[in-house]
């Protein structure tokens, strides 16, 4: 219940083979029916149906899912641009003092990408990014998974850490609430909340 697993994976004419398996061994309070993660290490016929995949072999069939699989067409956020409007981080009132706004694009093909920049907003700095994907699943639930960073280096280490630390924070976010004008990411955890306004 508590390991996680990860391994290395080629994908080649339909055949989807997992090369090299690795596995934590943390002790965990919780003993629960072992998988045995070696099992998939084989070669695997698949196909991929919206968020589902399902890997074939002989008369063995695995399928993984995710509970944040809901259609995320019926959400109109997905057709706007936004920019951060406020928040009740605090983090937010250091991303005012040093112009610091973190702009936001969700789409349909379930990608999300933060754009933000280190002040002065001129050509000397890049703009830095955070993307990944994303997933929507009951009670207005979402998931975000980065998958890239690209982070341009301000002169001033501490800031860069700190808002980069920021941007990462908004995407621990668990839930959405959504308006015509205002998309809201809510972390019940730490109760911050993040409300983007579009970036007209």
């Amino acid at each position: 219940g508590c390991n996680s697993f990860g391994g290395d994976y080629t994908v080649r004419d339909q055949i989807f083979e997992i090369n090299r398996i690795f596995q934590t061994q943390m002790s965990c309070t919780t003993i629960k029916p072992k998988f045995e993660i070696c099992q998939l290490r084989r070669r695997w016929g698949f196909n991929i149906l919206d968020t589902v995949i399902n890997l074939q072999s002989n008369d063995t069939t695995i399928t993984f899912s995710s509970r944040w699989t809901k259609s995320v067409r019926e959400y109109p956020f997905t057709l706007k641009k936004w920019k951060l409007g406020y928040s009740n981080d605090t983090a937010f009132n250091f991303l005012n003092l040093y112009d610091l706004l973190p702009k936001l694009t969700i789409t349909q093909n379930r990608e999300f990408r933060f754009n933000w920049y280190f002040a002065p907003r001129n050509d000397t700095f890049k703009s830095n990014c955070v993307e990944g994907v994303y997933g929507i699943g009951e009670n207005q639930s979402i998931k975000l998974y980065y998958t890239g960073v690209a982070y341009s280096s301000p002169n001033d280490p501490p800031v860069a850490y700190q808002d980069g630390l920021f941007v990462f924070r908004i995407t621990k976010s668990k839930r959405f609430a959504y308006s015509n004008t205002t998309l809201t990411l809510m972390n019940d955890l730490s109760n911050f909340y993040y409300t983007f306004v579009p970036d007209i």
